[in-house]
């Protein structure tokens, strides 16, 4: 996969978007779109990870909490150009 292309799965009725760090779901010409969020750095101010599960055909988003401390301290063994590149 090239770097900027969206990675998707895709059926004839669903598809499955990702890379956009905003949960939604829609339907399009008779399909689904839905995209599961973001496990990092959501858009949309909440910052605990984002997941959906799908059972018995019903999508279910989830949030999940995570160590913002712990992050912040993996963040000071990055080096400076990838910190300044994700802030």
């Amino acid at each position: 996969l090239k770097t900027g292309k969206i990675c998707s799965i895709q059926t004839k009725t669903e598809f499955w978007p990702g890379h956009t760090h905003m949960a939604m779901q829609l339907e399009i010409d008779g399909k689904l779109v839905a995209n599961p969020g973001t496990i990092g750095q959501p858009r949309d101010g909440d910052y605990r990870a984002q997941c959906i599960v799908i059972e018995d055909g019903q999508i279910q988003y989830h949030r999940v909490d995570y160590d913002l401390d712990l992050l912040a301290q993996d963040y000071q063994y990055r080096p400076r150009w990838y910190t300044q590149y994700i802030g």
